[in-house]
Protein backbone atom coordinates (compact mmCIF):
# COMPACT_ATOMS: atom_id res chain seq x y z
CA UNK A 1 0.00 0.00 0.00
CA UNK A 2 2.83 2.40 0.90
CA UNK A 3 4.63 1.57 -2.38
CA UNK A 4 1.46 2.32 -4.38
CA UNK A 5 1.01 5.61 -2.51
CA UNK A 6 4.63 6.63 -3.21
CA UNK A 7 4.22 5.79 -6.91
CA UNK A 8 1.03 7.88 -7.04
CA UNK A 9 2.77 10.89 -5.41
CA UNK A 10 5.74 10.65 -7.76
CA UNK A 11 3.45 10.34 -10.79
CA UNK A 12 1.41 13.34 -9.59
CA UNK A 13 4.53 15.55 -9.30
CA UNK A 14 5.75 14.45 -12.73
CA UNK A 15 2.40 15.52 -14.24
CA UNK A 16 2.55 18.89 -12.44
CA UNK A 17 6.12 19.45 -13.69
CA UNK A 18 5.10 18.63 -17.24
CA UNK A 19 2.15 21.03 -17.13
CA UNK A 20 4.40 23.78 -15.73
CA UNK A 21 7.02 23.31 -18.44
CA UNK A 22 4.29 23.42 -21.11
CA UNK A 23 2.91 26.75 -19.90
CA UNK A 24 6.38 28.30 -19.56
CA UNK A 25 7.19 27.16 -23.10
CA UNK A 26 4.00 28.77 -24.39
CA UNK A 27 4.85 32.07 -22.70
CA UNK A 28 8.37 32.08 -24.13
CA UNK A 29 7.08 31.24 -27.59
CA UNK A 30 4.63 34.17 -27.51
CA UNK A 31 7.39 36.77 -26.96
CA UNK A 32 8.92 38.17 -30.14
CA UNK A 33 12.68 38.37 -30.26
CA UNK A 34 14.25 41.58 -31.56
CA UNK A 35 17.46 40.78 -33.42
CA UNK A 36 20.19 43.39 -32.84
CA UNK A 37 23.08 43.37 -35.31
CA UNK A 38 25.92 45.74 -36.05
CA UNK A 39 27.60 46.46 -39.39
CA UNK A 40 29.81 43.36 -39.06
CA UNK A 41 26.69 41.14 -38.74
CA UNK A 42 27.77 39.84 -35.35
CA UNK A 43 25.03 38.44 -33.14
CA UNK A 44 24.37 40.73 -30.20
CA UNK A 45 21.99 40.61 -27.24
CA UNK A 46 18.31 40.20 -28.05
CA UNK A 47 15.26 42.08 -26.88
CA UNK A 48 11.56 41.51 -26.59
CA UNK A 49 8.32 43.25 -27.50
CA UNK A 50 5.61 43.93 -24.96
CA UNK A 51 2.32 45.74 -25.36
CA UNK A 52 1.30 48.64 -23.14
CA UNK A 53 -1.45 48.69 -20.58
CA UNK A 54 -4.84 49.61 -22.00
CA UNK A 55 -5.33 52.60 -19.69
CA UNK A 56 -4.54 55.91 -21.43
CA UNK A 57 -3.66 58.75 -19.08
CA UNK A 58 -1.58 61.89 -18.89
CA UNK A 59 2.10 61.06 -18.62
CA UNK A 60 3.69 63.94 -16.74
CA UNK A 61 6.38 63.31 -14.15
CA UNK A 62 5.88 59.59 -13.62
CA UNK A 63 7.97 56.41 -13.46
CA UNK A 64 7.66 54.49 -16.72
CA UNK A 65 7.15 50.78 -16.19
CA UNK A 66 7.13 48.06 -18.84
CA UNK A 67 3.80 46.21 -18.96
CA UNK A 68 3.77 42.41 -18.94
CA UNK A 69 1.54 41.35 -21.80
CA UNK A 70 3.46 39.99 -24.80
CA UNK A 71 2.73 40.53 -28.49
CA UNK A 72 3.92 39.07 -31.77
CA UNK A 73 5.50 41.90 -33.79
CA UNK A 74 9.18 41.63 -34.69
CA UNK A 75 11.65 44.46 -35.17
CA UNK A 76 15.39 44.52 -35.84
CA UNK A 77 18.04 47.01 -34.69
CA UNK A 78 21.23 47.62 -36.71
CA UNK A 79 24.20 49.93 -36.29
CA UNK A 80 24.64 51.87 -39.54
CA UNK A 81 27.44 54.39 -38.92
CA UNK A 82 31.15 53.61 -38.87
CA UNK A 83 31.96 56.31 -36.32
CA UNK A 84 30.28 58.30 -33.52
CA UNK A 85 28.13 61.11 -34.93
CA UNK A 86 26.69 64.48 -33.94
CA UNK A 87 23.39 64.31 -35.86
CA UNK A 88 21.93 63.02 -39.13
CA UNK A 89 19.27 63.58 -41.78
CA UNK A 90 17.60 61.59 -44.55
CA UNK A 91 17.15 62.56 -48.20
CA UNK A 92 13.58 61.34 -48.61
CA UNK A 93 13.75 61.39 -52.40
CA UNK A 94 16.66 58.95 -52.53
CA UNK A 95 16.56 57.29 -49.09
CA UNK A 96 20.22 58.27 -48.49
CA UNK A 97 21.17 58.77 -44.83
CA UNK A 98 23.74 61.52 -44.18
CA UNK A 99 25.39 62.30 -40.88
CA UNK A 100 27.68 64.87 -39.33
CA UNK A 101 30.60 63.34 -37.49
CA UNK A 102 31.55 64.76 -34.11
CA UNK A 103 34.46 66.40 -35.90
CA UNK A 104 32.07 68.17 -38.30
CA UNK A 105 32.58 66.06 -41.44
CA UNK A 106 29.68 64.93 -43.64
CA UNK A 107 29.34 61.20 -44.33
CA UNK A 108 26.92 58.95 -46.21
CA UNK A 109 25.88 55.84 -44.25
CA UNK A 110 26.26 52.72 -46.42
CA UNK A 111 26.32 48.94 -46.00
CA UNK A 112 30.08 48.90 -46.50
CA UNK A 113 32.48 51.66 -45.54
CA UNK A 114 30.69 54.98 -45.10
CA UNK A 115 31.48 57.58 -47.73
CA UNK A 116 33.05 60.92 -46.83
CA UNK A 117 31.06 63.31 -49.03
CA UNK A 118 32.71 66.61 -48.03
CA UNK A 119 36.27 67.52 -47.08
CA UNK A 120 35.09 70.72 -45.39
CA UNK A 121 34.36 70.48 -41.67
CA UNK A 122 32.44 72.66 -39.22
CA UNK A 123 33.23 72.86 -35.51
CA UNK A 124 31.22 73.58 -32.35
CA UNK A 125 27.94 72.42 -33.93
CA UNK A 126 24.78 73.46 -32.04
CA UNK A 127 22.01 71.75 -34.03
CA UNK A 128 20.75 71.09 -37.55
CA UNK A 129 17.46 71.74 -39.38
CA UNK A 130 16.80 69.81 -42.57
CA UNK A 131 14.19 70.69 -45.20
CA UNK A 132 11.11 68.42 -45.47
CA UNK A 133 12.72 66.60 -48.41
CA UNK A 134 16.07 66.30 -46.65
CA UNK A 135 17.91 67.65 -49.70
CA UNK A 136 19.25 70.68 -47.79
CA UNK A 137 20.33 70.98 -44.18
CA UNK A 138 20.78 74.14 -42.14
CA UNK A 139 23.71 73.74 -39.72
CA UNK A 140 24.11 76.03 -36.70
CA UNK A 141 27.57 76.25 -35.11
CA UNK A 142 29.72 78.46 -32.90
CA UNK A 143 28.54 80.47 -29.89
CA UNK A 144 24.84 79.61 -29.21
CA UNK A 145 24.17 83.28 -28.38
CA UNK A 146 25.92 84.49 -31.53
CA UNK A 147 25.84 81.53 -33.91
CA UNK A 148 27.09 81.04 -37.45
CA UNK A 149 25.03 79.39 -40.18
CA UNK A 150 25.69 77.24 -43.20
CA UNK A 151 23.65 75.09 -45.59
CA UNK A 152 24.77 71.68 -46.80
CA UNK A 153 23.28 70.61 -50.15
CA UNK A 154 22.93 66.82 -50.22
CA UNK A 155 22.52 66.83 -54.01
CA UNK A 156 25.57 68.94 -54.96
CA UNK A 157 27.52 67.82 -51.84
CA UNK A 158 28.62 71.41 -51.15
CA UNK A 159 28.45 73.90 -48.27
CA UNK A 160 26.87 77.33 -48.76
CA UNK A 161 27.67 79.98 -46.12
CA UNK A 162 25.05 82.43 -44.91
CA UNK A 163 25.50 86.09 -43.92
CA UNK A 164 27.27 86.59 -40.60
CA UNK A 165 24.60 88.96 -39.24
CA UNK A 166 21.95 86.21 -38.85
CA UNK A 167 21.11 85.42 -35.21
CA UNK A 168 18.29 82.89 -35.79
CA UNK A 169 16.86 81.06 -38.80
CA UNK A 170 14.48 78.33 -39.98
CA UNK A 171 13.23 77.00 -43.29
CA UNK A 172 10.40 79.05 -44.78
CA UNK A 173 7.67 78.49 -47.39
CA UNK A 174 9.91 76.48 -49.71
CA UNK A 175 13.41 75.00 -49.85
CA UNK A 176 14.87 78.15 -51.39
CA UNK A 177 13.74 80.41 -48.56
CA UNK A 178 14.67 80.97 -44.92
CA UNK A 179 12.94 83.03 -42.26
CA UNK A 180 15.68 84.77 -40.30
CA UNK A 181 16.40 87.27 -37.57
CA UNK A 182 19.01 89.70 -38.93
CA UNK A 183 21.15 91.85 -36.65
CA UNK A 184 21.35 95.51 -37.65
CA UNK A 185 23.44 98.36 -36.24
CA UNK A 186 20.93 99.26 -33.51
CA UNK A 187 18.27 96.52 -33.57
CA UNK A 188 17.22 93.25 -35.23
CA UNK A 189 14.75 92.56 -38.05
CA UNK A 190 12.65 89.52 -38.93
CA UNK A 191 12.31 88.67 -42.60
CA UNK A 192 12.55 86.26 -45.53
CA UNK A 193 15.94 85.34 -46.99
CA UNK A 194 15.77 84.40 -50.69
CA UNK A 195 18.47 81.77 -51.31
CA UNK A 196 18.01 81.85 -55.09
CA UNK A 197 19.64 85.28 -55.19
CA UNK A 198 23.43 85.80 -54.98
CA UNK A 199 24.06 87.05 -52.39
CA UNK A 200 20.85 85.97 -50.58
CA UNK A 201 18.28 88.78 -50.56
CA UNK A 202 16.53 89.89 -47.34
CA UNK A 203 12.88 91.04 -47.29
CA UNK A 204 11.43 92.54 -44.10
CA UNK A 205 8.51 91.03 -42.17
CA UNK A 206 9.07 93.06 -38.98
CA UNK A 207 11.56 95.95 -39.08
CA UNK A 208 12.22 96.06 -35.34
CA UNK A 209 12.17 92.54 -33.83
CA UNK A 210 12.83 92.67 -30.09
CA UNK A 211 13.08 88.95 -29.26
CA UNK A 212 16.57 87.68 -28.40
CA UNK A 213 18.10 84.20 -28.16
CA UNK A 214 15.16 82.51 -29.87
CA UNK A 215 14.57 79.47 -32.05
CA UNK A 216 12.12 79.66 -34.95
CA UNK A 217 9.91 77.09 -36.64
CA UNK A 218 7.64 77.82 -39.60
CA UNK A 219 4.21 76.14 -39.78
CA UNK A 220 2.43 76.42 -43.11
CA UNK A 221 0.77 78.53 -44.32
CA UNK A 222 1.54 81.67 -42.24
CA UNK A 223 2.58 80.78 -38.68
CA UNK A 224 5.96 81.22 -37.03
CA UNK A 225 6.58 79.37 -33.76
CA UNK A 226 9.01 81.37 -31.57
CA UNK A 227 10.66 80.00 -28.41
CA UNK A 228 13.39 81.36 -26.18
CA UNK A 229 16.37 79.11 -25.52
CA UNK A 230 15.70 76.73 -22.60
CA UNK A 231 17.39 77.17 -19.24
CA UNK A 232 17.02 75.84 -15.70
CA UNK A 233 18.16 79.21 -14.30
CA UNK A 234 15.53 81.46 -15.91
CA UNK A 235 12.13 81.09 -17.55
CA UNK A 236 11.67 80.83 -21.31
CA UNK A 237 8.55 81.80 -23.27
CA UNK A 238 6.81 80.72 -26.47
CA UNK A 239 4.74 82.67 -29.00
CA UNK A 240 2.93 82.11 -32.29
CA UNK A 241 3.30 84.87 -34.88
CA UNK A 242 1.07 85.21 -37.93
CA UNK A 243 3.57 86.50 -40.50
CA UNK A 244 0.74 87.77 -42.71
CA UNK A 245 -1.39 89.71 -40.20
CA UNK A 246 1.51 90.15 -37.69
CA UNK A 247 -0.75 89.11 -34.82
CA UNK A 248 1.17 87.58 -31.90
CA UNK A 249 -0.25 85.03 -29.45
CA UNK A 250 1.42 83.93 -26.22
CA UNK A 251 1.56 80.12 -26.00
CA UNK A 252 3.60 79.87 -22.78
CA UNK A 253 4.13 82.89 -20.54
CA UNK A 254 7.26 81.55 -18.88
CA UNK A 255 8.71 78.27 -17.65
CA UNK A 256 12.10 76.80 -16.78
CA UNK A 257 13.56 74.21 -19.18
CA UNK A 258 10.93 75.03 -21.81
CA UNK A 259 11.73 73.12 -25.00
CA UNK A 260 9.81 71.99 -28.11
CA UNK A 261 10.59 69.58 -30.94
CA UNK A 262 8.35 69.41 -34.00
CA UNK A 263 7.57 66.20 -35.85
CA UNK A 264 8.98 65.93 -39.36
CA UNK A 265 5.70 66.89 -41.05
CA UNK A 266 4.75 69.46 -38.34
CA UNK A 267 1.65 67.42 -37.41
CA UNK A 268 2.84 67.04 -33.78
CA UNK A 269 4.91 69.10 -31.39
CA UNK A 270 6.60 67.48 -28.40
CA UNK A 271 7.03 69.83 -25.46
CA UNK A 272 8.62 69.89 -22.03
CA UNK A 273 8.70 72.38 -19.19
CA UNK A 274 9.79 72.08 -15.58
CA UNK A 275 6.31 73.06 -14.36
CA UNK A 276 4.10 71.32 -16.94
CA UNK A 277 6.24 68.26 -17.68
CA UNK A 278 6.12 66.37 -20.98
CA UNK A 279 3.27 66.73 -23.47
CA UNK A 280 2.40 65.95 -27.08
CA UNK A 281 0.17 68.35 -29.02
CA UNK A 282 -1.50 68.07 -32.40
CA UNK A 283 -1.14 71.02 -34.73
CA UNK A 284 -0.66 74.63 -33.81
CA UNK A 285 -1.31 76.43 -31.54
CA UNK A 286 -0.80 74.07 -28.61
CA UNK A 287 -4.51 73.41 -28.17
CA UNK A 288 -5.05 69.65 -28.49
CA UNK A 289 -2.92 67.63 -26.08
CA UNK A 290 -2.75 63.88 -26.69
CA UNK A 291 -2.98 61.86 -23.45
CA UNK A 292 -0.14 59.33 -23.25
CA UNK A 293 0.75 56.79 -20.52
CA UNK A 294 4.38 57.83 -20.08
CA UNK A 295 6.83 60.69 -19.51
CA UNK A 296 9.90 61.46 -21.61
CA UNK A 297 11.58 64.48 -23.23
CA UNK A 298 11.11 65.93 -26.76
CA UNK A 299 14.62 64.93 -27.91
CA UNK A 300 13.53 61.28 -27.66
CA UNK A 301 10.43 61.59 -29.86
CA UNK A 302 9.50 61.66 -33.54
CA UNK A 303 6.22 61.68 -35.39
CA UNK A 304 4.85 61.50 -38.89
CA UNK A 305 1.22 61.69 -40.05
CA UNK A 306 -0.85 60.09 -37.26
CA UNK A 307 1.92 58.04 -35.60
CA UNK A 308 4.01 58.97 -32.56
CA UNK A 309 7.37 57.33 -31.80
CA UNK A 310 8.90 57.97 -28.38
CA UNK A 311 11.80 56.41 -26.51
CA UNK A 312 10.88 56.30 -22.82
CA UNK A 313 13.37 56.35 -19.94
CA UNK A 314 12.61 53.71 -17.32
CA UNK A 315 12.84 56.36 -14.61
CA UNK A 316 12.47 60.10 -15.06
CA UNK A 317 11.42 63.16 -13.09
CA UNK A 318 11.17 66.92 -13.56
CA UNK A 319 14.95 67.40 -13.24
CA UNK A 320 15.67 64.75 -15.87
CA UNK A 321 15.67 67.25 -18.77
CA UNK A 322 18.34 69.52 -17.31
CA UNK A 323 20.55 66.66 -16.15
CA UNK A 324 20.18 64.96 -19.53
CA UNK A 325 21.15 68.08 -21.48
CA UNK A 326 24.29 68.45 -19.32
CA UNK A 327 25.16 64.74 -19.76
CA UNK A 328 24.80 64.13 -16.04
CA UNK A 329 22.63 61.08 -16.55
CA UNK A 330 21.90 58.31 -19.02
CA UNK A 331 18.75 56.27 -19.44
CA UNK A 332 17.69 52.79 -20.50
CA UNK A 333 14.78 53.24 -22.89
CA UNK A 334 11.66 51.49 -24.07
CA UNK A 335 10.22 52.32 -27.48
CA UNK A 336 6.57 53.37 -27.58
CA UNK A 337 4.63 53.67 -30.86
CA UNK A 338 1.04 54.91 -31.06
CA UNK A 339 -1.38 55.81 -33.82
CA UNK A 340 -3.15 58.87 -32.46
CA UNK A 341 -6.26 58.26 -34.58
CA UNK A 342 -6.90 54.61 -33.77
CA UNK A 343 -5.26 54.57 -30.34
CA UNK A 344 -3.40 51.35 -31.26
CA UNK A 345 0.01 51.15 -29.62
CA UNK A 346 3.02 48.91 -28.97
CA UNK A 347 5.85 49.12 -26.47
CA UNK A 348 9.24 47.54 -27.18
CA UNK A 349 11.67 46.66 -24.38
CA UNK A 350 15.15 47.28 -25.83
CA UNK A 351 17.48 45.29 -23.63
CA UNK A 352 20.85 46.22 -25.06
CA UNK A 353 23.13 46.81 -28.01
CA UNK A 354 26.81 46.08 -28.55
CA UNK A 355 29.03 45.87 -25.47
CA UNK A 356 25.84 45.22 -23.49
CA UNK A 357 24.94 48.91 -23.57
CA UNK A 358 21.26 49.71 -23.16
CA UNK A 359 19.49 52.07 -25.56
CA UNK A 360 19.56 55.76 -24.62
CA UNK A 361 18.06 57.18 -27.81
CA UNK A 362 18.08 60.78 -29.01
CA UNK A 363 17.06 62.70 -32.15
CA UNK A 364 14.95 59.93 -33.74
CA UNK A 365 13.69 60.29 -37.32
CA UNK A 366 11.29 58.14 -39.33
CA UNK A 367 11.41 57.17 -42.98
CA UNK A 368 9.34 54.45 -44.68
CA UNK A 369 9.35 51.45 -42.31
CA UNK A 370 12.51 52.49 -40.50
CA UNK A 371 13.17 54.45 -37.32
CA UNK A 372 16.65 55.98 -36.98
CA UNK A 373 18.24 57.22 -33.75
CA UNK A 374 21.53 58.03 -32.04
CA UNK A 375 22.43 55.93 -29.00
CA UNK A 376 23.82 58.28 -26.38
CA UNK A 377 25.99 55.54 -24.86
CA UNK A 378 28.27 55.35 -27.90
CA UNK A 379 26.89 58.10 -30.22
CA UNK A 380 26.63 55.71 -33.17
CA UNK A 381 23.68 55.84 -35.56
CA UNK A 382 21.19 52.95 -35.40
CA UNK A 383 18.24 51.83 -37.49
CA UNK A 384 15.14 49.96 -36.35
CA UNK A 385 13.25 48.14 -39.11
CA UNK A 386 9.77 46.71 -38.88
CA UNK A 387 8.16 49.64 -37.06
CA UNK A 388 4.52 50.09 -37.96
CA UNK A 389 2.72 52.83 -39.85
CA UNK A 390 5.76 54.79 -41.01
CA UNK A 391 5.94 57.48 -43.67
CA UNK A 392 4.84 56.62 -47.24
CA UNK A 393 6.62 57.45 -50.47
CA UNK A 394 7.94 61.01 -50.37
CA UNK A 395 5.82 63.76 -51.91
CA UNK A 396 6.69 67.42 -52.43
CA UNK A 397 5.93 69.17 -49.10
CA UNK A 398 5.22 72.61 -50.52
CA UNK A 399 2.52 71.65 -53.05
Amino acid sequence: MKKSYKKFVILFFIILLGVGIYFVWKQIKSVSVVGIVDKTNQNLPTSELVTPTSTRQGGLNQTNQVPNEASGTKITISKISDIPIFDFWINKKTGDVFYLSQGGGVFLAKDGKDGNVSDQQVTAINYILETPSGEKTLVVFGNPHSPQWGIFDSIDKVWRPLPSNISSATWGRNEDELIVVKKNASNSSLGFLDLKKTPPEFKNIITSFSFKDVRLSFISPNSLFITELPSSKYVSRAWLLDIKSLSLNVLNSGENDLFFRWSQDKSFVFGFGLRSGFGVFEGSPLSNQIPLPFSTIPQKCAGVFSTIYCFIPQNSNRSFFDDYMMNKNYSSDFLYIENSYSGNSNTYALLGLNNNNPVDAKNPRVFENKLYFINKYDNFLYKITGVENSSPVYKEPYD
